[in-house]
């Protein structure tokens, strides 16, 4: 099929979704129905162990232009963003996180600002017009905080407030240019994107968004401190 054949291609990643995925894509149905552009959805599902792959399938048949990339094995969040956006076949590429975190129309704002002429847009929960309807819990607000002081100086992001939420739209030259360069295949995926994406010269904005924290997140700050740190510094090396 030719390139760009949809105006925007929405990419979820899914591990271990089997309770939010029916959901997130009734959601995406029920709003983009009602858009006057054309939309595809790109589900990963990054070697699920429980039922996820079975309720894509089945909440899938009621979903337009529905794509699903799906493999044994799980890899890891980059990996699975990677993969469904080297699948998307649209003008612009709409990444988000599964658990409806962000209301859709939020999407718009995005939109808005690559027709503009950025190349990425990045929905930020820390902006001051931001609404943070469900606060993450204290330990979790440490933990990013952390986080992104090290991005930002150690890394070299300054300047940009939230690297980490998982709602990210890309003109599709854009995407397909940073992701076959991109090589971390975990969460600190967003951080190396937006390094690469700047280093190229691309144009990245952010806007503000509704955001709800997601309690089943699969991301364990404590838990997972020594594999950040590791991509951390892997993606810092690869500056050199």
């Amino acid at each position: 099929m030719p390139d760009n054949e949809f105006f925007l291609s929405i990419i979820i990643p899914v591990f271990n979704e089997e309770m939010k995925i029916g959901k997130d894509l009734e959601k995406i149905s029920e709003y983009f129905n009602k858009q006057p552009y054309t939309y595809e959805v790109v589900v990963v599902n990054d070697g699920s162990t429980d039922n996820t792959l079975e309720k894509t399938k089945t909440a899938a048949k009621s979903v337009k232009n529905f794509q699903l990339v799906a493999y044994e094995h799980n890899k890891g969040k980059g990996y699975a963003v990677r993969q469904g956006v080297f699948a998307s076949r649209g003008e612009y590429v709409f990444f988000v996180d599964a658990g409806y975190c962000v209301p859709f129309n939020e999407t718009e704002k995005g939109i808005r600002l690559l027709k503009e002429g950025n190349d990425i847009a990045l929905g930020s929960r820390l902006l001051k017009q931001s609404i943070i309807v469900v606060k993450q819990p204290f330990y979790r607000t440490i933990a990013g905080r952390t986080f992104s002081f090290l991005v930002k100086t150690f890394i070299g992001l300054k300047g940009i407030i939230d690297t980490q939420c998982g709602f990210k739209l890309f003109t599709a030259k854009c995407a397909k240019d940073i992701f076959k360069r991109q090589k971390i295949d975990g969460f600190t995926f967003d951080a190396e994107v937006l390094l690469l994406a700047r280093r190229s010269g691309y144009k990245i904005a952010e806007f503000p968004v509704q955001w709800a924290c997601d309690k089943d997140s699969k991301l364990k700050p404590v838990a997972h401190t020594f594999k950040i740190l590791s991509e951390i510094l892997k993606i810092r090396l690869g500056k050199k």
